[in-house]
């Protein structure tokens, strides 16, 4: 097995997220309330910048309102994300 290195946790849970929903768009906040059922809230700010990061190498892409959204992200509200295969 090939051994991952520097991975976050959060990407970890997006890439896991996306392979369970082979394909399928899902919100960022499903992601968060599903390895942080009590306190979620507190990483919004971290998922904005994991998400953008994704993004930018490649791995994921991300609409906001059903469009590709401006950069930097001010929130995640309406933003549904797709791991890209």
């Amino acid at each position: 097995m090939k051994r991952c290195q520097d991975i976050s946790i959060l990407e970890l849970a997006f890439l896991e997220m996306g392979r369970l929903k082979k394909g399928q768009e899902f919100s960022p906040l499903e992601v968060l309330q599903w390895i942080f059922p009590e306190t979620w809230e507190h990483f919004v700010p971290d998922v904005i910048l994991e998400i953008e990061r994704m993004h930018q190498d490649g791995k994921i892409l991300i609409k906001q309102y059903g469009f590709p959204p401006n950069f930097p992200l001010k929130n995640i509200n309406k933003v549904k994300i797709s791991v890209k295969i």
